[in-house]
């Protein structure tokens, strides 16, 4: 596909380029959602070995959790605001709640989730929200049971969400292109890589109607040039490429596909996280795969503009590139 980019949508994308912020901002977000995960495993663990008494957790000790280990991971004066992290341990635990009771629902009458204590403490009805939630169970089954896949899509405690697109948004989208629902059930039973190729084409579609309702195109790269030259839409409100966006898929497979499809399996196989959206470090941890495609700023070059005002020196940019000054440049290429 051939795309016409107009100067100023040239000029706009050179200044919007921030390499080395949006490094540090995607560096500062993993740590994030790996000490949230973690933080989740926590309270699953300990709720697994105390099976006769319920332990109860103070907000107040899970949020001193975080923030010691967000301290640990790097992260200097780490913010963990109380409420948002208590929505976000209720929402993971109510979807894996309704999951759960969507498989069980021929054996099981009801299915209560607690949370807090004292004057905060809630139950949250699962067979509520599955009954709630579609009339004709019949229909409304594959949705529950594709659930989970669908909440670690949209984003989860190891994967990001998508900027600016909510659940809500993300919800309605599923509703008016149900056909993406046969893909999530296929990621739901521990997918192979070639299955995660196959639903890419539908995964695509529904990344575009998410960012744009009234799109025809079934391509996010297509997309993202369309929203950005045409549209003027902001860079940071446009969808992934195609390259981040297969990461992102096999994350969510890793998260949904492997660990939540196996929550009522004693023993759950699970794959190395290498292959699924994740690369080893130096120190063999883990960190984001965010794309294995080149930074834009790198092969881009052509980008690059200088700030010289009195002609073009030896600290000019375009010259220590190699590259010669265009209409771009303060100096308007005529140095």
């Amino acid at each position: 596909m051939k795309a016409s980019i107009t100067q100023n949508a040239l000029y706009n994308a050179a200044a919007r380029v921030k390499t080395s912020e949006q490094t540090d901002s995607f560096a500062v977000e993993s740590h994030y959602a790996r000490a949230f995960a973690e933080l989740v495993a926590f309270i699953e663990d300990t709720l697994a070995e105390r099976e006769e008494r319920s332990p109860v957790f103070k907000l107040s000790e899970l949020v001193r959790l975080s923030r010691e280990r967000l301290i640990q991971l790097g992260v200097s004066s780490p913010c963990v605001h109380s409420t948002k992290l208590k929505d976000r341990i209720l929402a993971t635990l109510t979807v894996l709640a309704v999951y759960v009771f969507a498989q069980l629902r021929t054996s099981l009458a009801e299915l209560w989730v607690a949370f807090a204590t004292g004057k905060n403490f809630r139950v949250i009805s699962a067979h509520g929200i599955y009954a709630a939630i579609g009339v004709d169970k019949c229909l409304a089954l594959p949705m529950f049971l594709a659930l989970p896949m669908f909440h670690a899509f949209t984003g989860c405690d190891t994967v990001s969400s998508f900027s600016g697109r909510g659940k809500k948004t993300a919800w309605e989208t599923w509703n008016v292109f149900p056909e993406v629902t046969d893909a999530f059930l296929s990621l739901m039973r521990q997918p192979q890589q070639s299955d995660v190729t196959a639903a890419m084409d539908v995964l695509e579609r529904f990344v575009v109607l998410l960012y744009d309702k009234t799109s025809c195109r079934s391509h996010v790269n297509e997309v993202r040039v369309n929203l950005f030259a045409q549209k003027g839409r902001d860079v940071l409100h446009i969808p992934p490429t195609q390259g981040c966006l297969i990461e992102h898929v096999r994350r969510a497979v890793l998260q949904a596909g492997y660990c939540w499809s196996q929550s009522l399996v004693p023993m759950a196989v699970l794959p190395q996280p290498e292959g699924w959206g994740w690369t080893r470090t130096a120190e063999g941890g883990w960190e984001v795969l965010w794309s294995k495609l080149p930074e834009a700023s790198k092969v881009c070059r052509e980008l690059l503009r200088c700030g010289c005002t009195k002609g073009c020196r030896r600290n000019c940019k375009c010259k220590k590139a190699a590259l010669s000054c265009t209409s771009l440049c303060k100096c308007t290429g005529l140095c």
